[in-house]
């Protein structure tokens, strides 16, 4: 557990174990005796304090039958599902005759579900559904004109990435918020300068960029962009403002 706790996104890693036929589930779960790090992952960032997650559980989610979640992941035919509760993912268990209520979910949908703690496994706390209610669908959005100010959020470059990438924090409410990125898909001269653009918003205030999970967000950099939402793969990472113009994305340093 140490070592686990101390391990970093894209650290390279390796493990000796099994598969664990005692958990009953359509994810496989490897039963895990050794793990070697074989190279940490930096990105470059290391100067900035490691990110501690303020919601807690199981602890938060006792007490209770039901909590207003974000969309991480989706496996209809699995069924699995992982949702997210404050800054931390929750596994979920979908009962098999609940499933046609997780088919058509995106990630990003801000959802209502009822639940029950699981009694195993316990680590990580897993929860199990009794019922979902979809609050926002993230999909209705897709073509629609949008213009957002907010944080700016740099998912910085690495195994996954090959180069930073920007997006505007908007906050959904329930502790929630999604981060929607920028992007051009047909103008490459355009999708460079505006790149550009946003990273020499970061540089000029990087002091005050802090570490979010797998990104890293500047509450002194307000970024406002205008264009149209896309979001067409229930997988995609995050929704899209697909900007037309330079000059519909601007920053401003805040005090």
């Amino acid at each position: 557990k140490k070592i686990i706790a101390g391990l970093h996104r894209h650290d390279f890693v390796r493990i000796r174990g099994q598969i664990n036929g005692k958990i009953n589930t359509p994810q496989a779960h490897i039963l895990v005796k050794s793990i070697e790090v074989l190279s940490d992952y930096d990105g470059g960032f290391g100067e900035h304090p490691p990110y501690e997650h303020n919601t807690q559980l199981p602890r938060d989610l006792q007490n209770k039958s039901q909590a207003i979640f974000k969309v991480h992941a989706v496996v209809p035919s699995g069924p699995l599902m992982i949702l997210e509760y404050g800054d931390v993912n929750v596994p979920v268990i979908v009962p098999v005759e609940l499933t046609s209520q997780i088919a058509g979910l995106y990630r990003g949908d801000k959802v209502e579900m009822q639940y029950e703690l699981a009694r195993s496994p316990k680590s990580p706390s897993h929860l199990v559904m009794k019922s979902l209610r979809v609050l926002d669908a993230l999909v209705e959005q897709h073509g629609t004109p949008i213009h957002h100010c907010g944080e700016l959020v740099m998912f910085p470059k690495s195994p996954q990435v090959k180069f930073n990438v920007f997006a505007i924090k908007k906050d959904i409410g329930d502790n929630l918020f999604r981060t929607y990125t920028l992007i051009n898909f047909d103008d490459v001269d355009l999708f460079l300068a505006f790149r550009a653009k946003a990273q020499k918003a970061w540089d000029a205030q990087v002091s005050t960029a802090v570490r979010g999970r797998n990104y890293y967000i500047n509450d002194k950099i307000e970024a406002c962009a205008t264009g149209k939402v896309n979001m067409i793969d229930p997988t995609q990472a995050n929704p899209q403002i697909v900007i037309e113009r330079l000059e519909d994305l601007n920053f401003r340093a805040l005090p």
